[in-house]
């Protein structure tokens, strides 16, 4: 199990760390969708942040993902 977490950890951060600068999104919105999780020993509510952007062509994109503890957490 933590084999397939590390992998998806790298995935993950290769899909947050991609370059976007050859793109334009004229709109773009966050939003948080809170997840029962276990934290040390313990269950933890924790925020799943999801940004997405509207493209030139009005297709929506999801641009990039992030847990926080709460809605406004930042990275």
């Amino acid at each position: 199990m933590s084999r397939l977490l590390t992998q998806l950890d790298l995935r993950v951060a290769a899909f947050n760390d991609r370059r976007l600068d050859d793109m334009e999104f004229p709109f773009v919105y966050v939003d948080a969708m809170f997840i029962k999780c276990w934290h040390s020993d313990h269950i933890a509510s924790k925020a799943a942040l999801i940004v997405s952007g509207v493209n030139e062509t009005g297709y929506r994109e999801p641009l990039g993902v992030a847990a926080g503890d709460t809605e406004s957490f930042r990275t």
